[in-house]
């Protein structure tokens, strides 16, 4: 398990959220009641734990690595799944460990009346000696002057191929890159040559492996060197595709050469959003779009570039599922045109309560106060606005204000814009975007409520508690900020749960924790100016121009800020009108982000990370009300995560979420059904098993990474539900043990079995019973 890169604060901060939970609860035991015979079997990425207690209890381990234990705390940053309650004998695995490293760790046993503790203890993994395998290599495509070869290691490595037209090759070409996918191609070779190769590769523990010797030969000419490349087969191309779904869609197709492939697409022809096919470079070519808009034409281009660099690209469309077929969905870029709001999510949960689109003037579209602006010094250009026009406050001392009760709450919300700086983001100067502070940095009594581009170059929140103790700043390196360029920023802040976050380009970039009591806002909302001279080194107005300004009286999801981001969603999102407009209506989206457009985003994307006041334990929760246990600080990385997300709830609300059990990979159609307790998973084979479970429901599949999937090992023992015989998988064929001794004989326990109904277990071929 790696160190965390981010560590000394997330590490801090839950370190003092578990000593508190333990102060809270005091661990009681008998004095009859006690742990031996502890020990440790450990290998380089795992390590086997057992103990024996004196009465019939559960089991778990805490653990921590040796580089950020602190042992006057006796706290520690990890713990395993909880083993059962019924046995004297205890043990668990940790698995994904980091290798030659020493771990603490202490067990503890517990049951309805005691609960015990060991001491710390320590255990060191072994160095990882073993190089990575090599699998399925190939000379996969050979012209008259290149060969491309292609191979697999089990872990990730670098990549070598040697060859020449020898067996003691004298060539080589090397990609330092550690990958599991190896694929590279080897140059300017002679026509009709037979050839000599083989591959090596080194992981990051420096172990090395090679393959075998081979031979190819090359073509005796060089046509497909001249040849062409073209795409054929492409997909999908009509409506009712079986691949395009109300949220996803899967762009396929074919090239006449071996080739790498992307697709760019988005809700206009400009796109925005792109991704690539997975390694290795192929014929067959497939991408899975997801977290799409329902009912929504989306604009794709694909393209490739063979091993001779000649590049080809097609275009193309497809409708997601859910449209009207009297509905237009040619996009609509006019300003008083809503016929595109059937596609917008539904913010209820923050109502807008002020909204500026300066279409036809300074005066808010709609607000739930006043409407009226007062402008110190600016101007409404149509010259390169988002949608219509723009408010243009590229003086020093341009800005507007509005009122700003009834418009803004200051014990939560959420304030979305998009602005285009007349500076670039590395100027060394402070420039004041939107300000609601009480007053300046002379006063002894200054509430500050800012977002600006601060003279460290750092885009900024800040935000000061009432009781006049520093302030909060959640930032973000602004330095590649260009003039002249359209930037989306959105902040949210809510008192009652202690956050405040920083969005840019729809992506949330920084959080903090805001505490005390809210501020009293100045009475006028700032744009582009300051109320209070916030700077002591030198304030400058915002000098930019200024659109679709939106204050909500509640915070919006990480997806409606996405959303919102988006210059697509720009024209018509605000239905409101009059001086009382509320936000539009659409279907719904749900979830987080964390880079808009990366392939994180192909992983359901959670509502919430939460723990109980009684465990370290981390979960995500989902839209549908589901949660699923991050198995370690690695996992919790891979996602993008950010430790600072986590909330603390009690563990019977936590406990009122049921576990997401059915899970699937985002490029893979398998679904598993897991065991969290367990710390299992098993295989789904078929759409009519997955309906045989009458709590299994579609819409609850959940996709989560490799890395995730891997803490949950795949069973090879199952039970009928219906009956007492339980049985081993191998090759699909389930052999029965003859009885509950032979089992634990086998060295298997009650942890290794996954309950499976009849329907599934009919699906295996009956092997002869194990005796």
């Amino acid at each position: 398990m790696p160190i965390l890169n981010t560590k000394n604060l997330a590490i801090t901060l839950i370190k003092n959220l578990i000593i508190l939970n333990l102060l809270a609860s005091p661990v009681l035991a008998a004095d009859s009641f006690y742990i031996s015979n502890i020990r440790v079997i450990a290998t380089d990425d795992r390590a086997i734990i057992t103990w024996n207690t004196s009465e019939p209890t559960d089991s778990l381990v805490e653990y921590e690595e040796d580089e950020t234990f602190d042992a006057s705390s006796d706290v520690y940053l990890y713990e395993s799944s909880y083993g059962a309650s019924e046995s004297t004998y205890h043990e668990i695995t940790l698995y994904n460990l980091s290798d030659d490293t020493r771990y603490h760790f202490r067990v503890s046993s517990a049951n309805d009346d005691y609960e015990l503790y060991s001491y710390d203890q320590i255990f060191t993994t072994q160095r990882d000696l073993t190089a990575a395998e090599i699998e399925n290599l190939s000379a996969v495509y050979v012209t008259g002057t290149t060969a491309t070869i292609q191979w697999e290691t089990s872990k990730p490595s670098t990549s070598v191929i040697e060859y020449g037209t020898g067996p003691s090759y004298g060539r080589s070409v090397t990609n330092s890159t550690l990958k599991t996918v190896h694929d590279l191609t080897v140059t300017n070779l002679t026509v009709g040559t037979d050839y000599y190769y083989r591959v090596r590769s080194t992981d990051a523990d420096g172990n090395t492996t090679a393959s075998d010797g081979y031979t190819f030969r090359t073509a005796y000419t060089n046509s497909a060197e001249i040849s062409e490349l073209q795409i054929s087969e492409l997909q999908p191309v009509s409506p009712n595709d079986p691949d395009v779904s109300d949220d996803s869609a899967v762009i396929s197709y074919r090239t006449n050469k071996l080739a790498d492939c992307v697709v760019y697409y988005g809700r206009t022809t400009s796109y925005g959003s792109s991704k690539q096919c997975p390694a290795p470079r192929d014929f067959y070519h497939e991408v899975n779009l997801t977290n799409l808009y329902s009912a929504t034409k989306y604009y794709f281009r694909i393209s490739s570039k063979d091993v001779f660099s000649r590049t080809v690209s097609q275009e193309g469309s497809f409708i997601t599922v859910g449209w009207d077929q009297d509905q237009d969905f040619e996009p609509d870029d006019s300003d008083d045109d809503d016929s595109d709001n059937y596609d917008y999510p539904f913010f209820s949960a923050a109502d807008l309560t002020l909204y500026s689109s300066f279409n036809s003037g300074f005066d808010a579209d709609s607000a739930k106060g006043s409407r009226t602006a007062v402008v110190t010094s600016g101007q409404l250009t149509a010259t390169g606005a988002l949608s219509g026009k723009s408010a243009s406050l590229t003086d020093n001392d341009a800005g507007l204000t509005y009122s700003s009760p009834n418009n803004v709450s200051n014990r939560q919300g959420t304030i979305s814009f998009w602005f285009k700086p007349s500076w670039p983001g590395n100027d060394n100067k402070s420039h004041i975007l939107l300000d609601l502070s009480t007053g300046s940095n002379t006063q002894s009594n200054n509430k500050y409520f800012t977002v600006l581009k601060d003279n460290n170059n750092y885009l900024a929140f800040v935000l000061e508690n009432a009781n006049d103790q520093d302030f909060q700043k959640a930032k973000y390196n602004a330095s590649g900020i260009s003039a002249g360029s359209w930037y989306h920023v959105a902040v949210t802040w809510n008192y009652a749960t202690g956050r405040s976050e920083l969005y840019f380009q729809g992506a949330k970039v920084s959080a903090d924790s805001p505490s005390g009591n809210p501020i009293t806002f100045n009475p006028d909302i700032y744009i582009g100016s300051a109320s209070s001279v916030y700077s002591a080194s030198g304030r400058n107005d915002g000098q930019a121009v200024f659109d679709e300004i939106g204050i909500y009286d509640g915070v919006l999801s990480a997806n409606q800020i996405r959303f919102l981001a988006d210059k697509n969603n720009i024209s018509g999102w605000n239905s409101g009108s009059g001086s009382n407009g509320s936000s539009g209506s659409g279907s719904s989206g749900s979830g987080s982000g964390t880079v808009y457009g990366s392939s994180t985003l192909d992983y359901t994307q959670p509502t919430g990370l939460y723990k109980s006041d009684t465990s370290p334990r981390i979960y995500a929760v989902y839209a549908n009300r589901q949660k699923h246990y991050i198995a370690s600080p690695e996992v919790f990385e891979s996602y993008g995560y950010s430790w600072s997300d986590i909330q603390t709830v009690s563990a019977s609300k936590l406990a009122s979420y049921p576990d997401a059990n059915l899970v699937k990979l985002p490029d893979k159609t398998a679904v598993y059904f897991i065991y969290t307790r367990k710390m299992i998973r098993k295989y789904i084979p078929s759409a009519d098993v997955f309906n045989s479970y009458p709590q299994n429901e579609w819409a609850n599949i959940i996709t989560i990474s490799e890395k995730d999937l891997e803490f949950y090992p795949e069973t090879v023992i199952v039970k009928d539900i219906d009956r007492p015989t339980v049985y081993l998988i191998e090759n699909n064929v389930i052999y029965g043990y003859s009885s509950w001794e032979k089992f634990l004989d086998a060295g298997y326990g009650e942890g290794d079995i996954a309950i499976i109904n009849n329907a599934h277990l009919k699906t295996f071929i009956l092997g002869s019973p194990i005796n």
